[in-house]
């Protein structure tokens, strides 16, 4: 029995539990397998492979590199009234309830409850229990800095 035979064998029979990658990974044909060690070697050519390796890491890193705007839009949206950015630059400073939240902003309580609401299902509050009050801080301290930014472009384009 010839060494592909052997392989065919083996790559044939699904009670051989064998490691391979999927074709469409790594190019090549099988040279020969080992019955005792259940190992298969595939010949194929380095260049090639390095080249397919190096184009997916290129992908890879794109990938992770690439803002995912549609998720900055909705970020922004949530942003994007004054009672809220009120709302979090408020709780920036500290946490707060919401009774302390609607008396800074002259608000009335259901009106600063459905802006919390936008903010805590966008992820940019965090809503905390206390006894029977509500309290909200930010989900991330880096909010602050936002807001802090938008100010300073703000005032620099008036």
């Amino acid at each position: 029995m010839t060494a592909s035979q052997r392989s065919d064998t083996i790559l044939d029979n699904p009670n051989i539990p064998l490691l391979l990658a999927p074709p469409h990974t790594i190019p090549g044909r099988v040279g020969s397998a080992d019955l005792l060690n259940n190992t298969v070697v595939i010949e194929t050519d380095a260049e090639e492979v390095n080249c397919k390796l190096e184009d997916e890491v290129r992908e890879i890193h794109a990938t992770a590199t690439t803002p995912d705007y549609r998720q900055l839009a909705r970020i922004f949206k949530a942003l994007g009234h004054p009672t809220r950015l009120g709302l979090l630059a408020k709780a920036c400073s500290g946490e707060f309830c919401v009774t302390d939240l609607q008396e800074h902003l002259d608000r009335s309580q259901a009106n600063v409850s459905q802006h919390l609401a936008v903010l805590r299902d966008h992820g940019l509050a965090i809503p905390e229990r206390h006894g029977n009050k509500v309290c909200y801080r930010p989900a991330d301290e880096r909010l602050a800095q936002i807001i802090d930014l938008a100010s300073e472009i703000a005032e620099a384009i008036r």
